[in-house]
This record gives structure tokens, C-alpha cells and sequence, in this order.
């Protein structure tokens, strides 16, 4: 019996340590995608910048499609981010002191009662509710882990869609640039043929 209440305390302790580290990790996932989520948040305002410096109505029609498209994903991508990270009650076992305190009142308990083997006794009923706390916070802390997976894959997922919007966006940026040198090549152009003309 003692051999199967061993194995049992061993496993609901590793399922609990592997959820509180399973927490850890999915908070450390989020450093990437917020810093994603900030790069682009700053390519955003720089692109609204160039939808005022063109007069074609094309690229115009790109720059704020463009622009449209990324906002929307990001804005998405972020509230699922921020739904990852907040409003999540794990639950821990109590601390050492508390499970001392514990002890103490169940062998004052079991002395009161003046029960036979009180140390016994009191090892087994604090083995079983160290157990039972490790069921009940292994259970909420999945489900929260859970729940917090999902909202990162989903945040990650819009993420992604905004960067591949943002590589489209890239491709208007780069023909009003080539308008930009095509157009100043132009007024350089007139310049020398108007300078030629009046030293004639």
C-alpha cells in the first residue's frame, strides 16, 4: 500500500511541476511575438507617412488596402496576446510553513482523540492532502495553460498573416520609390535642357 501511495504522490507531483513549468515557458513565448507585434506596429506608422506623399491613385489604393489589412491583423494578433497574459488564477500548493501549521493541528487532533500511532497518522493525512492538492491545482493550471496555448497559436497565427500582408505592402513602397527617382530624373532632365537653352 505504501509502495502504491509512493507512486501515486510521484506522479501528481510531476504533472504538477510539469504544469508550473509549462506556465513559465508559455509566458516566455510571448517575448517574440510582442516584439514582432512592436516592429510592425512602428512599419505601420511609417507606411501612413507614404500614403500622403503620393498623387497616383493606384498606389494610393494599395498603400491604404495595404494598410487596412496589416491594422486589422495586428490588432487582432495583440488581443490574443494580451488575453494570453492576463486574468489567469493558478494555483500552487501551500507553502511549508503552512503545511507545518497543518500538521500540528491534525496531531493536536489525533491527541485530543487520543488515537493510537498519532505520528502515523498524521504523515498519512498530510501524504493524502498534499495529493489531493496537487489533483486540484494540476487541474486548473491545464486548463489555463490550455486556454493560454490556444490564445498564443491564435495570436502567432494573425501574426503571421501580418507579416505576409506587410511583405505585400513592401511592393507599392518600393514602386513610389522607383516614381520618386524616375520623377526627379525628369526635373533634372528639363532643368539642363531649360540652363542649355538660355545660354544659346
Amino acid at each position: 500500500m505504501a509502495k502504491n501511495n509512493d507512486f501515486y504522490f510521484e506522479y501528481y507531483q510531476k504533472v504538477y511541476n510539469y504544469e508550473i513549468e509549462r506556465k513559465e515557458k508559455l509566458n516566455a513565448a510571448l517575448s517574440l511575438p510582442t516584439a514582432v507585434c512592436t516592429l510592425i506596429i512602428g512599419f505601420i506608422g511609417y507606411y501612413i507617412q507614404k500614403i500622403f506623399q503620393t498623387d497616383n491613385d493606384i498606389i494610393l489604393i494599395f498603400l491604404i488596402s495595404g494598410a487596412v489589412a496589416v491594422s486589422i491583423f495586428i490588432v487582432i494578433s495583440i488581443y490574443n496576446l494580451i488575453e494570453s497574459f492576463y486574468d489567469y488564477d493558478y494555483e500552487y500548493i501551500e507553502t511549508p510553513r503552512d503545511l507545518d501549521n497543518y500538521k500540528k493541528e491534525l496531531a493536536n487532533y489525533y491527541q485530543e482523540l487520543k488515537e493510537k500511532n498519532v505520528n502515523e497518522k498524521v504523515l498519512d493525512d498530510i501524504r493524502e492532502h498534499i495529493i489531493n492538492r496537487f489533483i486540484e491545482c494540476t487541474e486548473i493550471n491545464t486548463q489555463n495553460n490550455d486556454w493560454k496555448t490556444k490564445k498564443i497559436y491564435i495570436a502567432k497565427k494573425w501574426l503571421t498573416r501580418s507579416l505576409i500582408a506587410v511583405l505585400f505592402c513592401i511592393i507599392p513602397l518600393i514602386i513610389l520609390e522607383i516614381d520618386k527617382k524616375i520623377e526627379n530624373k525628369e526635373k533634372i532632365h528639363k532643368v539642363q535642357i531649360i540652363e542649355g537653352i538660355d545660354n544659346d
